[in-house]
C-alpha cells in the first residue's frame, strides 16, 4: 500500500497515541510531524485538518499556521493560503520556512512579491537550494532571465541533483536563444530511463525554442493529439527571446518549501504576440476552460466570482458555464469559462493559470 493511503490510518494511530499520558507540547509536536508526513505524501488534506485543531488551541502557533498554509496551497485555496502564510510571516519575519511558502502562493499572482519573499529567506538560509529555485522562477516570471539564470546555478552547486532547477535552467537558456546550451542541461535528463512525461515535454519545449522543430515533434507526439502538436509547437518557438520585463517567461518547475515534493512544471506560454488572453470572446467562439469542482451551486458561483476578480485580464467579457456530474453518489459543480476562438487558444490560457489552478483544462464544447 503507498504511503500516500496510509496516512489517514497512521494519523489516526499516532494521535490516538498522543493522548495517552503526552504533554501538551508533545502532543503538538506530534501532531508537526504526521502533518509534515501527510504533506510529504500528497495528503493536504489531513495536514489542513491537523493543523487546524493545533490552531483551534493554540491560534498564534506559527509552524501550524505554515503547514496551514502549505496545505491549502497544495488544496489550490490560494487566498486562503496566503492569509495563513502572511499571520506566519508577521508573528516570525524570520521563518525560512514560512518565507518560501508565502513566495510559492505569489509567483502566479505577483511575482516581485514572490522575488522579495525568496530573497528575505535566503537571508536566513544562504544555502538553501529550494529557495534559489523559486527565486529564479520569480525572476524568470518577470523576464530578468540572467539573474534567473544565476539562481538556478546556485542551486544546482548546492544540490547538483536538483532536476527542478536543471530544467528550470534549460528553459531560461532557451528563453534567452541559448539554445544548444539549453539542451545541453536537460537532454541527459531527458534520456534517463526514470524520465518523467514532463521532463520530456520540458526538453521538447527546449528543442523547439532552438528551432529543432522535427525534434520536438517526434517528443510531443507520444503525449499529445496529432491535431494539438502544431499549435503547441508555435506556442513554443514564439515563447523564445521574450522581451525583459514582459512576463512571458516560462512557468518552470517549482521546488516548494520541504517537505513537499517538487512540483511539474507548465510549458512556456506564447509571447505577447500570439497571446491568447487579448482575443476578444466572441458567441462562436466554443472552446471552454475548466476552473475547478465544487460541492455545491453557492461555493461554484463564489468561486467564478473569485477568479475573476483575481484574473481580470483573462477572465472579464468571459461566459461562466456551471454544470454538474454525480461522482461517488454526490454531485459535483464544475465552473467553466467559455468564449476562446478554439482548444489550443484556451489550452496556452490554462498554462498561464495552471500554477494558481492546478486543474485547469481545456476542451471543446
Amino acid at each position: 500500500m503507498r504511503l500516500v493511503k496510509q496516512v489517514p490510518v497512521l494519523a489516526a494511530l499516532l494521535l490516538g497515541a498522543c493522548g495517552v499520558g503526552a504533554s501538551p507540547e508533545a502532543s503538538r509536536k506530534a501532531n508537526g510531524n504526521i502533518a509534515d508526513i501527510a504533506l510529504n505524501a500528497g495528503s493536504p488534506d489531513v495536514a489542513l485538518r491537523l493543523s487546524d485543531e493545533v490552531l483551534a488551541k493554540q491560534p498564534a502557533d506559527a509552524d501550524a499556521l505554515v503547514r496551514r498554509g502549505q496545505a491549502l496551497t497544495d488544496l489550490g485555496q490560494l487566498d486562503q493560503a496566503r492569509e495563513s502564510l502572511h499571520r506566519a510571516v508577521s508573528m516570525q519575519p524570520d521563518n525560512a520556512r514560512a518565507l518560501v511558502a508565502l513566495g510559492r502562493v505569489e509567483l502566479p499572482v505577483d511575482p516581485a512579491a514572490a522575488e522579495a519573499a525568496f530573497e528575505a529567506a535566503l537571508k536566513q538560509d544562504s544555502h538553501s537550494a529550494i529557495a534559489l529555485n523559486n527565486l529564479g522562477i520569480a525572476r524568470d516570471l518577470q523576464g530578468h532571465h540572467v539573474a534567473a539564470e544565476a539562481a538556478y546555478r546556485s542551486a544546482i552547486t548546492i544540490q547538483p541533483n536538483m532536476t527542478a532547477a536543471q530544467v528550470n535552467l534549460a528553459l531560461c537558456l532557451a528563453m534567452r536563444g541559448q539554445g544548444m546550451d539549453a539542451i545541453r542541461v536537460i537532454q541527459p535528463l531527458a534520456d534517463a530511463q526514470d524520465a518523467t512525461a514532463k521532463i520530456k515535454q520540458d526538453y521538447a519545449a527546449v528543442l523547439a525554442m532552438a528551432g529543432q522543430r522535427q525534434a520536438a515533434e517526434r517528443i510531443l507526439s507520444t503525449t499529445l493529439a496529432a491535431n494539438d502538436i502544431p499549435s503547441a509547437l508555435d506556442a513554443l518557438t514564439m515563447a523564445r527571446g521574450g522581451l525583459p520585463g514582459d512576463g512571458r517567461a516560462p512557468l518552470a518547475q517549482l521546488a516548494p518549501a520541504a517537505p513537499v515534493p517538487v512540483r511539474t512544471a507548465a510549458l512556456p506560454v506564447a509571447s505577447p504576440a500570439a497571446d491568447p488572453i487579448a482575443a476578444p470572446p466572441s458567441p462562436e467562439h466554443r472552446a471552454m476552460i475548466e476552473l475547478g469542482e465544487l460541492d455545491s451551486e453557492m461555493a461554484a458561483r463564489d468561486k467564478w466570482r473569485e477568479l475573476s476578480q483575481r484574473f481580470p485580464e483573462i477572465l472579464n467579457g468571459r461566459k461562466p458555464v456551471f454544470s454538474t456530474v454525480e461522482r461517488h453518489g454526490h454531485i459535483i459543480w464544475r465552473v467553466k469559462a467559455s468564449g476562446f476562438p478554439d482548444v489550443a487558444r484556451a489550452a496556452s490560457v490554462c498554462d498561464v493559470l495552471r500554477p494558481a489552478i492546478a486543474g485547469c483544462s481545456a476542451f471543446d464544447s
